[in-house]
């Protein structure tokens, strides 16, 4: 048993960087995986599944959208709203440029 659920993929989202990306571009919407640090959680516009996420990207109306997940999402994000604009939220480190779905922790290797 895991004794929290900390991702090393999704701990590397920083509240600090991604407050100041959000200052860059105030109309954007906050899209975040429910593993990121509690502060990124918490200024999320939304949190769900990589699913759940494009899902709302479609039905948001917001035209530019920060996401703090693994970069695999992005593509698909764009497929299904190529008319808005995605920006990879910022992080402290290199990890979140592997997909989750890459992680020997993830419980089904897709999320």
């Amino acid at each position: 048993m895991l004794a929290s659920c900390l991702c090393i993929v999704h701990d590397e989202f920083k509240i600090q960087a991604l407050q100041k990306m959000k200052m860059l571009y105030p109309n954007a919407a906050i899209l975040a995986h429910p593993e990121s640090p509690s502060a990124v959680v918490d200024l999320a516009d939304a949190v769900g599944s990589t699913g759940q996420l494009i899902q709302v990207a479609q039905n948001l109306p917001n035209q530019q959208i920060i996401v703090a997940t693994d970069k695999s999402i992005f593509y698909k994000m764009q497929q299904a709203c190529p008319e808005k604009s995605f920006y990879i939220a910022p992080t402290a480190g290199e990890s979140a440029v592997l997909p989750c779905r890459t992680c020997t922790f993830s419980l089904d290797g897709n999320e």
